[in-house]
């Protein structure tokens, strides 16, 4: 007897969160409709959908709400959420969550939470998850921000290149740069490694002919390869152009021939 007594005294001081479990898990039900599993590159627009029923045995008006992750920063929703949705006794309806991947966002695996909480009892929610896989990106870009545009014959000059990671990942970059006339060029440096939004300036010194007879332009190729050979070849290209000009010469500098 004495043991029952013990057993109903148990019962009764569970029963709040055993009611609790019971509201959430079948008073609302949330279930997934689209992949549980994302992949996409940053700056994509995310859409997923949501199969909600009552199951509450009376009418019930829920907040909705979506949580994005708070690191990065820029995850952005399409549309408005905290708001408001009304289901009649045993009412099905779909909804859909919208969301923008922040552009600069590093490659991971990311959560998002969808919740709904009865009006009335606000004890009673539902919440589903589905999980966004950020793929890495390479993309890098070249600026030229320096170079001569005349040059004297024989003199060396310099090209200053800034270079730019725009993907989401960590990414090394090899350059190479050519000439035409083919001039010495030396890159420095020639390998680098940049993080994911930062920049490099690179220099790049071309040495000119001093035999130079006649006036002639200077083409310079530079390419930037980013060493990934898993996204296939990430290039760019940049073309600089100089004009290479004689030494002058002073007539008092040439010599005269006796008669």
């Amino acid at each position: 007897m004495k043991a029952r007594i013990i057993s109903a005294l148990i019962y009764l001081f569970l029963l709040p969160s055993i009611s609790l479990a019971q509201g959430s898990g079948h008073g609302i039900e949330v279930r997934l409709t689209s992949q549980k599993l994302i992949e996409i590159e940053p700056g994509k627009i995310v859409t997923g959908s949501y199969l909600v029923s009552n199951k509450m045995g009376r009418e019930i008006e829920l907040l909705e709400s979506l949580d994005l992750p708070t690191v990065p920063e820029g995850w952005q929703s399409i549309i408005a959420y905290e708001r408001l949705i009304k289901l009649g006794v045993n009412e099905q309806k779909v909804r859909l969550v919208t969301f923008m991947v922040p552009r600069n966002c590093p490659t991971g695996k990311y959560e998002i939470t969808y919740s709904l909480t009865d009006q009335r009892r606000a004890e009673i929610k539902a919440t589903e998850t589905f999980f966004v896989v950020v793929l890495p990106v390479v993309k890098i870009d070249a600026i030229v921000e320096n170079k001569p545009e005349v040059v004297i014959a024989g003199e060396k000059y310099e090209v200053c290149l800034r270079l730019v990671n725009k993907g989401n990942s960590m990414t090394s970059m090899r350059l190479e740069a050519k000439g035409s006339p083919d001039y010495q060029v030396v890159v420095d440096p020639n390998v680098t490694i940049l993080k994911a939004g930062s920049s490099k300036l690179i220099n790049l010194f071309v040495a000119t002919d001093a035999e130079l007879r006649s006036r002639t332009n200077h083409v310079l190729e530079i390419n930037a390869q980013a060493e990934a050979q898993e996204y296939g070849v990430v290039s760019v290209k940049r073309t600089v152009l100089s004009e290479i000009k004689t030494k002058k010469v002073s007539k008092w500098s040439i010599p005269v021939r006796g008669v």
